[in-house]
């Protein structure tokens, strides 16, 4: 149930940062966690160029996602498009 909670509060954070609809947010959010493996409570310390802070592996990933759409010509709804597209192989 926790579990639950948490990546639905994730989804709607992403949906908002990344300006996509929430059905499609939730959706990103199971093909995110099955392609990459993430566990949503394993807490992470995520220290490179653009940020150093301490969380779980599934904000970690969502805010690496934002770093790219705000740093490269991409969005958020194409990046995820692309991990469920390479999810479903």
């Amino acid at each position: 149930m926790q579990e639950s909670i948490e990546v639905a509060k994730s989804a709607s954070i992403l949906a908002n940062v990344g300006e996509i609809a929430s059905d499609v947010s939730a959706k990103s959010m199971a093909s995110i966690i099955n392609a990459w493996g993430i566990n949503p409570f394993k807490r992470s310390s995520s220290r490179n160029e653009w940020y150093n802070q301490k969380s779980n592996e599934l904000t970690s990933a969502l805010d690496m996602l934002n770093f790219a759409s705000n740093n490269y010509s991409i969005g958020v709804d194409g990046l995820t498009s692309a991990i469920s597209a390479g999810d479903q192989h």
